[in-house]
């Protein structure tokens, strides 16, 4: 079998995958310039739509939910304003703040867009 390419693909199954550099196989290198975290212009005008909302349809909130999306929302916004984001705390307001709006849809849908913005932020 003279000729023939070796394969060296990748398998996944189920789940969600970013990938930003990869290198599969002998020799395989992959080059990352610029990983740079960056809340940009589509995250912060999530950021203020998800905040509008909170404040239009507060409402239709428990007071404590109320209170605990808005402050979710605050801490969101301030540790995307960090040099360096932590991930991980991140993660854990995000999914505080859909549970708390989750009665409210158009709450929900702003704040899984905001979810999905951050995450695709960090490649």
């Amino acid at each position: 079998m003279h000729g023939e390419a070796t394969n060296y693909g990748i398998q996944q199954s189920g789940g969600s995958s970013h990938v930003g550099n990869q290198a599969v196989g002998p020799n395989a290198h992959a080059v990352s310039r610029d990983n740079t975290v960056s809340s940009g212009p589509d995250v912060e005008a999530l950021l203020d739509q998800v905040g509008t909302l909170l404040a239009r349809h507060r409402a239709e909130l428990s007071e404590t939910d109320a209170l605990a999306a808005e402050l979710a929302h605050g801490r969101v916004r301030e540790e995307l304003a960090r040099p360096e984001p932590d991930r991980s705390r991140l993660e854990r307001l995000l999914g505080g703040l859909a549970a708390f709006v989750r009665p409210v849809t158009p709450l929900v849908t702003a704040v899984d867009a905001l979810v999905t913005a951050v995450r695709d932020a960090f490649g």
